[in-house]
């Protein structure tokens, strides 16, 4: 029988076992024919590649719970050929016990006429007893070796058809029996050579020709008469394909003698030949000889890693023992019974248990399975890993989230007065945004789906809408005679909708003429409610009402059957027999409703663990609950026993104090709805947040390689030295890309955890080719590789920037000093003009900077707008302007500061600011000074930024550090603020605020690390001004209107590029300002990063290193910053991006870093994990100690100072 590609899967419609009855969960496996599969959280499986041509078999399970082992099994099936089966759920209890052998009697053994009969009977034997027991009639499985010549009914009754000899095979539970018949039918032989002419001419043989009978064509030692009578094939030396000849099989000279017809004889999965050649019985099941047939050994999955869920506190994954054969053949030696044997290398992490095969995880760690068999061996590679829920992200929500339905990677939100909101969820759910809305024409307050279509309880009655393209979704129908509706689900054509007190039945077969089929009045608050499709029930949340039972059996006429008090019922999910009541009072509830008409309270949470709430969902053993209580919490409880309900966990979203609302999972996120204000669902406008957290970790058993491939950069590409290359991978796996691995020349250099897969470097000096490669590598630690690519490398061509500095009056400046990108500088000559060679292509685009000090005068500075160079020629930077812009070495006094606060200070002069004069400003910690009154604000959003008449250098929340003010230099005001930190990520960010009586303003930056916190540079006359948003550091000049307020805003993925620059305003005589932006030329690469894990800071000479450390103090921290992704910025060239990965103790080295502020971030599985700032002395190539720390996840409104 051969391996055929048959598929069995358990479909959610039929698994879900009543609570009476433990159902499958993760902690199941399942085994079909010495298969076997992991169940899932939900107790479905899927198990392929199972032999066919088996007879009638079963699924059986083995769970291992608490310590607690039980056994469950599934109805007897037949496995298709190339087929698939959808099994009924496996109930858990007692189980059918498996025969140890199986004996076929046929009361006839020869059959001499047509149509003649017989029956077969199958008698089995069990462990413990020689009594023969028959089980003919109780799920054994016929089938017969050739039906031309017999046939054979499911009964076991053989019917004659044509002369010759079959096997009769009977297989009750896995187990085989086997019996002979023979068929000698009474039919005209002309030759008289003893085979009828009919099967003569069926055979290719000459009826009238007796000798041919007696020729041995295949030479097999069987005449061909013989084979006629054996039931072989006579032109076939081996009819079953066993490795022995017929005439070997059906004339051998031991007692029992295998048959020629089946290549298993003994059904012990060693074919006949094999065992002969090994000395063993092939007619017996318990001889073999695996020390001797046995060639080698192989284990799948090849490697796995095992995560322990603190909800469940166990994991583990079933190992399947090939062999090989002698002759090439497999057979399944994952039974202890197949004399293999199981050893681990850390029994601490990995032990064993049933199953055979069946792998445990203990605490977390690494060990190595060895897996042996009669002298051959295979190993495969184990890590153990721990993981609690934890939350993933979070989402502003418009209107008031009532209700969350998910379907694959979009939520459909019942959100109050905005309708519904659709997201897309993104794969990682690490970056979910709104992409779509819809208005109702009411408040929506609940959402179910059935496929493609949504369905809403609103305020205005129920809403269909179209949502297969979830991008467009279209109203399709509405129907509002029920009134405001708070709950809906739906069955086949019919939607239940709780409105009012009742419960009422809506036929949406047409979803724009709908029409009410049936009500039931249930009382109290009919807030939601779930259906029990297979009892026609209906359970409504009712309020004080508690929980009511509707029988839907007759849709125009709904029958109340019973209820029960619980406190206060808001939401309800029904498993069986037991209804899991979301009870605003009396937290997570238990019903027995097995009698419909006096249905009873099984047990409670606790409030303090299963919260005060308002819905719930079911996720296998679990009930996750949407809760009020708690701050922010969503409480997960074991259900799998109802009547003693136990809470597990609570998965806590820290971002703020919000109230669940609604709720919703798949089948590893939970998606709450909640509210900051609000308490209960029935909102119309609030304070909403969508919020994602993972409740269950991802597993992959299956073995299934991921699949690589490189798509950028193309093969055959050039790059130059010192240039950045990325590389991009495109990995994708039939359940998820756990990693990718990037090599260049054949050298592991970096290992990204998420999605987009890409690595930056900076291509070396000396090297004529690359060869880039990749391997992608899955949960279950399988890897596929990508193909390598390969690109050539050149020498920078460099090029020559000429160009003349000039001061404000066009006149040409000599001994200016020039400074180009790569560190090049040259003097300008008697003309003013400058030729430098030898300047970098390969930093980006080109900034040339000038700087000219006349004797006795003030520094002037001035660059080049932005060039594009010319590689291998000259790059023609035009006229350079200097203008008497510096950053003030002499920093006044020590002005008093706080976080956040906001001091007033007298100007030397009438500062004019927007057409108004000003005689004192309000000096703010956080970078800006205002006028006309004081501002605490930290949150740099635009909207406060335009609150006050601002002038801000540097918007941010700033702490620490020290700001000076000096108002003695003639007609200046200067306020400096000094190594000042971010709140966030610390660093250390210098900068000025340079005021001119003539109303001037001019930004000086001079070191800053808070590159992507989110910043503002700008001025504003204050509330209502229209704005210009620029790019400064592109756009050398530009002119402003009057009244105008202007402002960059830094972010992420708009990192702050003025670092070393300056921003001169400059009043115009009609209003406004005309505005030089004076950038710096790019640093040069010469820094180099080194972490180590609270390592003492040494000096280090030129070039120096920038040092990062992890936390002192957080030997968990470093723990959790170790093997993850380390991106590196700086403010001394914008362009730049540095990867590297931290070692096991969370500390990295990274070379070649442009000099100047710099952010680091750490990355793992698509979620910052830590991050740290510091700045280089001067610029140089000195040593920085950077601190990692855990990220600041809270969003800045949602903390107190």
């Amino acid at each position: 029988m051969q391996l055929k590609n048959c598929i069995f899967w358990c479909g959610l419609a039929f698994c879900a076992a009543s609570p009476a009855q433990a159902q499958l969960n993760e902690s199941c496996v399942v085994s079909v024919l010495n298969r076997n599969v992991q169940a899932r959280p939900d107790g479905t499986w899927v198990l392929p590649n199972i032999p066919a041509n088996f007879g009638s078999v079963r699924a059986r399970a083995t769970c291992v719970q608490g310590g607690v082992t039980s056994y469950g099994e599934s109805v007897p099936f037949t496995i298709p050929v190339n087929g698939s089966v959808t099994l009924p759920r496996i109930a858990l209890g007692p189980t059918t016990p498996v025969p140890t052998s199986v004996r076929v009697n046929v009361a006839t053994e020869l059959l001499a006429t047509a149509g003649a009969t017989t029956q077969a009977q199958a008698l089995a034997t069990y462990t413990g007893s020689p009594a023969q027991v028959d089980v003919s009639a109780s799920g054994t499985s016929y089938s017969i070796s050739n039906p031309a010549i017999a046939t054979i009914t499911a009964g076991g009754l053989i019917t004659a058809v044509s002369s010759g000899t079959v096997v009769v095979q009977a297989i009750h539970e896995g187990t085989q029996g086997i019996a002979q018949v023979r068929v000698a039918l009474a039919g005209v032989d002309r030759d008289g050579d003893g085979v009828p002419d009919a099967d003569e001419l069926r055979l290719g043989m000459d009826p009238a020709n007796p000798a041919d009978a007696m020729l041995d064509l295949d030479h097999d030692g069987l005449t061909a008469r013989d084979e006629f009578l054996a039931g072989t094939d006579p032109r076939k030396a081996d009819s079953d394909g066993d490795g022995l000849g017929d005439g070997a099989e059906a004339r051998c000279p031991r007692a029992t003698c295998s048959s020629p017809l089946l290549s298993d004889t003994d059904g012990d999965g060693i074919h006949d030949g094999t065992e002969i050649a090994t000395g063993s019985d092939p007619a017996n099941a318990a001889s073999y000889n695996l020390a001797a047939a046995l060639a080698s050994l192989r284990v799948t999955p090849g490697n796995f890693t095992l995560t322990v869920n603190t909800l469940s506190g166990s994991a583990s994954v079933q190992l399947t023992v090939t062999g090989t054969m002698i002759d090439g053949r497999d057979i399944n030696l994952t039974s202890a019974q197949r004399q293999t044997t199981y050893a681990s290398s850390n029994l601490a992490n990995c032990n064993f248990g049933a199953p055979d095969g069946r792998v445990y995880a203990s605490q977390a760690g690494r060990c190595q399975i060895t897996v042996s068999n009669n002298g051959k061996s295979a190993s495969v590679a184990g890590t153990v890993t721990d993981f609690a829920p934890a939350q993933r992200s979070f989402l502003i929500i418009p209107g008031y989230g009532n209700a969350v339905a998910v379907n694959s990677d979009y939520a459909f939100i019942a959100s109050g007065a905005a309708g519904m909101q659709v997201v897309s969820l993104s794969a990682d759910r690490r970056t979910p945004k709104i992409v779509a809305a819809l208005g109702l024409g009411g408040d929506a307050y609940d959402i179910t789906l059935a496929g493609n279509i949504a369905y809403l309880a609103t305020s205005v009655g129920l809403k269909v809408v179209d949502v297969s393209v979830p991008t467009l979704p279209k109203l399709l129908g509405s129907f509002g005679k029920v009134g405001s509706a708070l709950g809906v689900k739906v069955r086949g054509s019919t939607a239940y909708v709780a409105a009012g007190s009742s419960l009422y039945l809506i036929s949406v077969a047409n979803p724009g003429a709908m029409i009410q089929v049936g009500a039931v009045v249930v009382g109290g608050t009919a807030w939601n409610l779930d259906l029990d499709p297979a009892r026609n029930l209906a359970a409504v949340a009712a309020g004080s009402a508690g929980l009511q039972l509707v029988d839907i059996s007759n849709l125009s006429a709904p029958l109340l059957r019973g209820g029960v008090a619980t406190g206060d019922a808001r939401g309800v999910a029904l498993r069986g027999n037991a209804a899991i009541v979301a009870d605003y009072v009396n937290s997570m509830t238990s019903v027995d409703i097995a009698n419909l008409a006096a249905p009873t309270v099984m047990s409670r949470t606790p409030e303090l663990l299963g919260g005060l709430l308002n819905n719930v969902v079911l996720s296998g053993n679990f009930a996750l609950g949407a809760d009020m209580l708690f701050a922010n919490g969503v409480p997960i409880v074991d259900i799998s026993n109802p009547a003693a309900l136990q809470s597990r966990s609570i998965l806590r979203f820290t971002t703020r104090d919000d109230n669940g609302i609604g709720i919703a999972v798949d089948d590893r996120d939970i998606y709450l709805v909640a509210d900051a204000e609000g308490f209960e669902r029935g909102g119309s406008d609030g304070n909403s947040l969508l919020y994602i957290g993972q409740y269950q970790p991802r597993t992959d058993l299956a073995g299934v390689a991921p699949s690589a491939a490189i798509t950028r950069p193309a093969a055959g590409s050039q790059f130059y030295e010192g240039t950045p290359l990325t590389v991009a991978v495109d990995a994708v796996d039939d359940i998820a890309v756990a990693a990718v691995r990037f090599q260049v020349d054949g050298q592991a250099v970096f290992t990204s955890t998420a999605a987009p897969y890409q690595y930056t470097f900076t291509v070396p000096v000396g090297v004529s080719r690359l060869t880039l490669g990749a391997a992608a590598r899955d949960l279950g630690g399988n890897e596929g590789s990508a193909a390598p690519v390969s690109v050539a490398v050149a020498p920078d061509p460099l090029t020559t920037v000429v160009g003349l500095v000039v001061n404000a009056a066009g006149e040409a400046l000599p001994g200016a000093l020039v400074s180009a990108p790569g560190g090049r500088t040259a003097i300008t000559n008697a003309a003013g003009r400058f030729q430098i060679a030898g300047v970098p292509t390969v930093l980006g685009s080109l900034v040339v900077g000038a700087q000219y000090a006349p004797a006795g005068g003030a520094v002037q500075n001035g660059a080049s707008p932005v060039l594009a160079p010319v590689p291998g020629g000259e790059t023609q930077a035009g006229t350079i302007t200097v203008i008497a812009v510096r950053f003030e070495t002499d920093y006044g006094v020590n002005w008093p500061s706080c976080d956040d606060c906001s001091l007033p200070h007298a100007l030397p002069f009438s500062f004019p600011f927007y057409g108004q004069g000003y005689t004192s400003a309000w000096i703010s910690h956080n970078g800006y000074l205002t006028f006309d009154a004081p501002d605490s604000t930290y949150r740099e959003d635009v909207g406060a930024f335009s609150q006050r008449k601002r002038i801000a250098a540097f918007f941010d929340d700033l702490i620490g550090g020290t700001v000076f003010v000096n108002d003695r230099l003639p007609g200046q005001f200067i306020v400096t603020y000094e190594r000042t930190l971010q709140y966030g990520t610390g660093g250390s960010n210098t900068l000025q605020i340079q005021l001119f009586s003539d109303g001037r303003v001019v930004f000086a930056y001079k070191g800053i690390s808070a590159l992507g916190t989110g910043s503002i540079s700008g001025l504003t006359p204050g509330p209502g001004a229209p704005f210009r948003q620029v790019d400064f550091g592109a756009t050398p000049t530009l002119t402003l209107p009057a009244g105008t307020a202007i402002y960059e805003y830094f972010t992420e993925t708009s990192r702050f590029d003025l670092d070393q620059a300056f921003i001169d305003f400059a009043p115009l005589a009609g209003g406004g300002y005309h505005v030089r932006t004076v950038m710096p030329a790019a640093a040069a690469p010469v820094a180099t990063l080194v972490g180590t894990v609270a390592a003492p800071v040494q000096a280090l000479s030129a070039p120096s290193q920038l040092r990062a450390t992890v936390q002192r103090g957080g030997g968990a921290r470093a723990h959790s910053m170790a093997n993850a992704e380390v991106r590196v910025f700086s403010s001394g060239n914008p362009h730049y991006l540095g990867m590297t990965n931290t070692d096991s103790r969370g500390g990295f080295t990274l070379g070649a870093v442009p000099a100047g502020g710099i952010s680091v971030e750490v990355w793992r599985d698509g979620q910052l994990i830590g991050r740290g700032a510091g700045v280089t002395r001067d610029g140089g190539a000195d040593l920085v100690n950077i601190e990692l720390v855990g990220p600041d996840l809270q969003p800045k409104g949602g903390r107190a100072k």
